[in-house]
């Protein structure tokens, strides 16, 4: 999965000269958590929610900062940005490792969209079918080579399909967790199967789509 098929294209930004006031409403308005700065046509900064929050609070006249305070003032010069070819784990990556909330994404120096935590969230439920109705399985595997490829022929000889799969690794060397979404076919006997062959965590049932 890459940037450019979760990124909102087209990504309204804001003017360095513009006031605090002024770029506050846009992300209101838009419901972004922060603001691209651009100057000639480039991204020359960014100015998040947070910033603008924190800053007024500060202030014994909130309004009257918002009001006389230029953008540039208060946005962050060193602009980390992505590529619409990206995938969609460095776009994560980046914001964790930076502890930011969105990425401009950019061609060149061209402004082309912008990606969110939000976005970035959506993604993790759709990968591990959190958004569907069916069977969660928690299953603790070695870390063998083939165990997936084992893990999915007893769902299949059930007659179930695969509708999310995650892989986790905790603490201890060589072990790993293996988190299923299984719909269809004979789930109960899935869960029974996978038992005899794996460590079951926990099984649960989700019962309606979100």
């Amino acid at each position: 999965m890459f940037v450019r098929m979760r990124m909102t294209k087209g990504a309204v930004s804001v003017h360095e000269d513009s006031t605090l006031a002024e770029a506050w409403q846009v992300m209101e308005d838009k419901a972004f958590e922060g603001l691209p700065v651009t100057s000639n046509g480039k991204i020359i900064g960014l100015l998040t929610a947070w910033d603008v929050m924190y800053r007024a609070c500060q202030r014994e006249n909130p309004q009257r900062f918002l009001d006389t305070t230029k953008v540039s003032e208060v946005m962050v010069r060193r602009v980390i940005t992505v590529s619409p070819d990206d995938v969609i784990e460095r776009a994560a990556f980046l914001m964790r490792s930076n502890d930011i909330s969105l990425l401009p994404v950019v061609e060149g120096e061209r402004l082309v969209g912008i990606i969110t935590q939000s976005d970035l969230f959506e993604v993790f439920t759709e990968m591990v079918g959190f958004n569907r109705r069916g069977t969660r399985i928690t299953l603790q595997v070695e870390d063998r080579p083939g165990r997936i490829a084992d893990i999915a022929q007893i769902v299949k000889r059930c007659g179930c399909s695969i509708i999310g799969i995650a892989t986790f690794s905790p603490a201890v060397i060589g072990v790993g967790n293996v988190v299923l979404r299984i719909r269809g076919g004979d789930t109960e006997r899935a869960v029974r199967e996978l038992e005899e062959h794996y460590k079951v965590i926990h099984v649960t049932e989700v019962t309606e789509d979100y």
